[in-house]
């Protein structure tokens, strides 16, 4: 839908902590960032479909957009 493509998963790496895994993989940051800025200007439903075309894990696209209390805190 949209002329999107999907694109395969990126590693991510990091030390887990309980509950949640530390990012460093840059690009998935800012696709999920560009995903909730997405959520607020066009909804929920097309942040989500950007969100798996870019990759991005069903569970985390349903975390990031739809419990805004366990987004990981900016830098």
């Amino acid at each position: 839908m949209f002329g999107i493509q999907r694109k395969p998963m990126q590693a991510v790496t990091g030390t887990e902590s309980p509950g949640s895994v530390q990012r460093h993989d840059l690009a998935t940051e800012k696709t999920v960032e560009k995903g909730i800025s997405l959520q607020y200007s066009v909804g929920t439903v097309c942040a989500l479909e950007f969100l798996q075309a870019e990759g991005v894990s069903h569970t985390v696209a349903q975390r990031v957009l739809s419990e805004p209390a366990r987004r990981r805190n900016r830098h």
